[in-house]
């Protein structure tokens, strides 16, 4: 079941497809074992070198941000709700405690290939290299060719925990982390975010199936 922050999030970025686990290994290029389970098998611009129109060039990543309503995908959020929220952003805390806790979103950035290549010109790549690699092509065959890459870049989130059945400002924070490399500042009741490059959230991604590519299943 998807969280708060998912659901306001997927009604703008419909195509989205959310990691089951933040992590930093996901890239552009990267093959996912499935929808359910983001497992990088292979990576295919190495492969697309040579396979017009894909080039070094083009195959380079580049930042994007995101442009959508951040406002939008912002609020307030109590027990699962708000630890799952928590996990997508990468964030870690202490699972015995009840959270409530009040998201706002700053900046939505993304990593893409370079040019703006279509998915005719993957699918077109992907059946030249099922003629010539076709022990590859079996490898990656019904599994998810990742476009894009989406990181939550800047947020804040106010965080209180429940004593004697009532919600208090958590001041002290303990068990809070960040898992990713980010800039992370506690102030008060609330952890601030910013320049996050390494922990995603989700991703735009396709099933090769049949030499074409599927928008994921739903």
């Amino acid at each position: 079941m998807k969280n708060k922050f998912e659901q306001l999030l997927e009604k703008q970025i419909p195509e989205i497809n959310f990691l089951t686990a933040s992590g930093g290994d996901i890239k552009p290029g990267s093959i996912l074992e499935s929808q359910n389970k983001d497992i990088v098998i292979g990576y295919l611009p190495k492969y697309f070198k040579n396979i017009p129109p894909f080039n070094e060039e083009n195959l380079s990543v580049i930042e994007v941000p995101y442009n959508i309503q951040l406002d939008k995908i912002s609020g307030i959020t109590s027990a699962n709700g708000a630890l799952n929220i928590m996990n997508s952003l990468g964030l870690k805390y202490d699972s015995k405690l009840n959270y409530k806790i009040d998201l706002e979103i700053n900046e939505i950035t993304s990593f893409k290939f370079a040019n703006d290549l279509g998915i005719i010109d993957f699918e077109q790549a992907i059946e030249k290299l099922a003629k010539t690699n076709k022990s590859l092509f079996k490898k990656i065959k019904n599994h998810y060719l990742v476009i894009r890459v989406i990181y939550a870049g800047s947020y804040k989130v106010t965080i209180d925990i429940e004593k004697n059945e009532k919600f208090e400002a958590d001041n002290k924070l303990e068990g809070i982390d960040f898992k990713g490399s980010a800039e992370f500042k506690k102030e008060e009741n609330s952890v601030l975010i910013n320049n996050n490059k390494d922990v995603p959230f989700g991703v735009i991604c396709f099933k090769i199936k049949k030499k074409k590519l599927k928008e994921k299943d739903r």
